[in-house]
């Protein structure tokens, strides 16, 4: 508090207040203002750490939680569809290497001698490939036919043996031999 015998200039901060002092009262005025600065800001700090504009620390920490559990469900939700997504995949591409081992199966029937097989073909949201390797074991003519199915970046393969046996009419045939 100001000492009696020196006054205050206005709140306007009007020179002659200053000039009837001297300059005790422009240090007097910078002490005090400086004084006051100092303790509002040191109160304001001290409070604005339970109170501010937004309510405190119990809101930021509920904020916090409720953030957390939002993210928390939405990771949870992308990876359930991504499972589903692979699921769907996985099962695509086992389907689609069953259609490639049918089609080659069918043309096997209607040509005997048929090894070219099929390179990349688009079915059902995927694409087949299918390959066919002889070999010889003792006396037998064996037929390997694989079938490749991907869907996604899902990869799914059937393969089945075949024998080449001779009919009573003379004809060669293919029976199946074994299935991997």
């Amino acid at each position: 508090m100001p000492p009696p015998s020196q006054t205050r200039p206005s709140e306007e901060g009007s020179a002659d207040g200053m000039e009837k002092n001297g300059g005790g009262q422009k240090l007097w005025e910078s002490v005090f203002s400086g004084e006051k600065k100092s303790m509002t800001n040191q109160r304001s700090r001290r409070t604005s750490v339970v109170y501010n504009a937004r309510g405190g620390i119990q809101s930021r920490i509920i904020m916090a939680a409720a953030t957390l559990v939002v993210v928390g469900i939405f990771i949870i939700v992308l990876l359930s569809k991504k499972g589903e997504s692979q699921k769907f995949h996985y099962d695509n591409a086992l389907k689609i290497a069953e259609y490639g081992l049918a089609e080659a199966m069918t043309r096997l029937h209607e040509d005997f001698r048929w090894r070219d097989g099929f390179a990349a073909v688009e079915y059902n949201r995927g694409t087949y490939t299918v390959t066919l390797d002889t070999r010889q074991r003792q006396d037998t003519l064996l037929l390997t036919v694989e079938s490749t199915g991907r869907s996604g970046s899902v990869e799914r393969k059937m393969t089945v043996v075949l024998r080449c046996e001779v009919t009573p009419q003379g004809d060669s045939i293919w029976r199946q031999y074994e299935t991997r």
